[in-house]
């Protein structure tokens, strides 16, 4: 369904325009709804998460921190410009990764993929009228 080519100089962002695909095809919903929602959706977080989908997304910046401070490898990983691959299974109409397990671009796609799931697991929390406590 995503067929993407080899990370490139123009590739910066790409992999949030993936995410926002994935979210959208997976959910029908705009990723655009999350963002800013809560403690942790979006860039930064702080505090204890208002809800499951707040800590979905906290859920998801510490699967971004952890890929970021892996050290195991010689190249580092940004998980912001890694472009990978993925598809939506036809039968459970979830997504999955395509890329090499343990590869950066597999790691990367994991952790979008859990949070896209932990946001349809948590469809029924999701209130945009919730803000972080100042």
């Amino acid at each position: 369904m995503n067929a993407t080519p080899a990370p490139g100089p123009d590739s910066q962002g790409r992999n949030l325009i993936q995410f926002g695909n994935m979210i959208g095809k997976t959910l029908g919903a705009s990723a655009l709804s999350y963002n800013g929602y809560g403690c942790w959706c979006g860039f930064g977080g702080k505090g204890e998460p208002v809800d499951g989908t707040d800590a979905c997304c906290k859920a998801h910046d510490q699967c971004y921190d952890e890929i970021i401070n892996d050290r195991s490898s010689f190249f580092s990983c940004s998980p912001y410009v890694s472009v990978y691959s993925w598809d939506l299974d036809p039968i459970t109409l979830l997504p999955y990764c395509k890329d090499t397990p343990g590869s950066c671009t597999h790691k990367v796609c994991e952790c979008d993929r859990i949070v896209t799931e932990c946001y349809k697991q948590n469809a029924h929390t999701f209130n945009k009228s919730l803000k972080c406590p100042k």
